[in-house]
This record gives C-alpha cells, structure tokens and sequence, in this order.
C-alpha cells in the first residue's frame, strides 16, 4: 500500500481543551501516525534512527510510540485531496519534458533553488522605492515561473520539519519526487527517505488514494458507532459542547492538549464533551469530498505554457543563470 495509517487506540485520542471544557470533534479523533511507502527501503514521514534514538534519550517517560509523523490522519488525506485535481491534470507536454528524467527533475529544482536565493535577506540598508518595485516584479515573476510547480506539492507544514514531496502527470504516469536531504530536527536529520522518485500508472494511483480513502472512513465509521454504544445517553453529567464550537466556529488545535487528569483520557468520561450528530454529519460530508475532488479534475485553471517559460527566462537573467 502507497498510503498507510493507524489511528490511536479510542482510549488514548486526546482531548481537545477549548476554555477549560475538554470535547472531542471528527478531526480530533482522526489522530494518529501516517506514511507512505515508496519503495523497499522508503517510507515517507519515517523519522530517522537517528532522531527517534535521540528522542527516546530525551524524553524518558514518554510511551515508546509508532516511528512515523504523528498528528491527525484527515489532515494528510485532506492534503492529499486538496491537490489531487492538479496531479490528474497531465501538465503541458513543454513542461513535463522538464521533468522527463531524474537529472531533469534535479536540474529544476536546483533551478528554482538558485530562483529564490534572490529573496534572501540581504542585511543592507532599507530598500529604495525603486528597488523595492523592482523586488515585487521578481516576485511575481517568480511566481508566475514556478505556481504550476508548487500547486503540486503536498502540504506538510503541520510537521516540523515536513517533508517535501512533489506529484505530477506527465501525461503517461503518475509521478513522485521528494528531496529531505536539508530537513533536520534539533540538528538531527528528520527523515528516512532522502531522496528519490517513483512513477505508478493512474489506475494505480487512483486504487491508492481510493484504498486509503476506504479504510480512513470505514475505521472512522467503527469509531463512531463504538462511541455511540457506549456513551451513555441517560446521564446528566454529560459536559456539554463549548458554546463556540456549538455555534459552528472551528476551533483548531494543532497541538493537542491533555488534561490535567489522565485518567479522564480514557472513554467514555463525563467530562468530555460530544455531539454524536454532528459526527456522523461530518463523517457522511467528509467522505463525499473524494468525489467532489474527482469532479473538479477537469475545471482546474490552464497553464499558461508561454507565459511561464517567458517567466523562467527571466528569472534565469535575475539570477544570472545561462
């Protein structure tokens, strides 16, 4: 399987903390660790040896725990489908031939690299107001040069440190690269995988990200029925849903909190809040937006193919590139 994920035991989810009232909502008990398995020796979102013997010296009492990014799984599949219209669109044939061989991907991404050493900070004095036109013109060059390229790249800012990995359609199959050779954690390097690329046919890749979409929503499914068995209607102790989630406001924790009593982890606890309907309401939402991400495959803006090589072109001359 390219997409793996194992979801935390039920007991262990974290609570969400919002003004002192602990609750949990379909996102928060998405969490859990997730990777992808590449080839033999990579999996992406693998920590290091390295990283995972340092932390396990520094943090002593924390539970020995799976090696791989540990967060919220809807995250990652919430990601993946953000950008799945663009990796099925097969890019213009003048920019996939950029990226026709490994060399060639290399040779882009130095490209780029040597783009945006541009934009780093100089220490000079203040900018003039000419100068600082002729910056916002780069930008926008830059932009224009290289948008088609990181609309394809998959969000990992929730991880520090989060991987870069890259997936496009060059018309024939569907390709991967990732580069983690300068991601480090506390001077350590994050990740496994380093480098490489891989390639499936888009029958393939369509069964992956189908197959993870699957087994996401058919765990999730048995998660909730196992909380609607044993919540315990009757009581009247039950906490109720902060006032502000209640209202529909999205309340985001990107890092969970705990409560002060960790025996009121454990389910079912009166002390933590839960709208059953409102679960199952998202669970039938969320799984109907693999559908909605297939249908907006062929409404994707066009690639202005002129307008970014005359972009390129351009940057290579700020840049001093030949």
């Amino acid at each position: 399987m390219l997409f793996n994920f194992q979801l935390r035991a039920l007991s262990e989810v974290t609570p969400w903390v919002y003004q002192g009232h602990l609750y949990l909502n379909w996102f928060g008990l998405t969490e859990g660790w997730y990777w992808l398995h590449v080839n033999e020796k990579d999996d992406i979102f693998r920590y290091s040896p390295e990283l995972l013997a340092y932390w396990q010296q520094e943090y002593l009492d924390e539970p020995r725990r799976l090696p791989y990014a540990d967060y919220y799984v809807v995250r990652f599949w919430q990601d993946l489908l953000d950008i799945l219209p663009r990796i099925l669109e097969p890019l213009p044939p003048r920019l996939a031939q950029l990226l026709a061989t490994e060399e060639q991907v290399n040779q882009w991404q130095e490209r780029i690299r040597q783009w945006e050493t541009l934009f780093e900070p100089s220490g000079e004095a203040e900018e003039t107001e000419e100068e600082e036109q002729a910056g916002r013109e780069m930008w926008d060059t830059y932009l224009q040069a290289s948008s088609w390229w990181y609309d394809r790249k998959l969000d990992t800012h929730p991880l520090i440190a989060g991987p870069h990995l890259w997936f496009w359609n060059n018309g024939q199959h569907i390709q991967a690269c990732w580069d983690n050779r300068k991601l480090y954690i506390d001077t350590i390097p994050a990740w496994t995988a380093q480098k490489g690329q891989i390639h499936l046919t888009r029958a393939q890749f369509l069964d992956e990200v189908q197959a993870f979409h699957g087994r996401l929503f058919a765990e999730m499914a048995s998660r909730i029925q196992k909380m609607k068995d044993t919540y315990q209607p009757g009581r009247t102790d039950r906490a109720p849903m902060p006032a502000a989630f209640s209202a529909n406001r999205s309340i985001y924790a990107p890092l969970p909190q705990k409560g002060e009593d960790p025996e009121e982890r454990f389910w079912p606890h009166p002390d933590i809040a839960l709208d059953l309907a409102k679960l199952e309401k998202e669970q039938l939402t969320r799984f109907q937006r693999l559908a909605s991400s297939f249908g907006r495959v062929s409404s994707g803006e066009e690639i202005q193919v002129n307008a970014v090589f005359n972009a390129m072109t351009k940057m290579d001359r700020f840049a001093g590139l030949s």
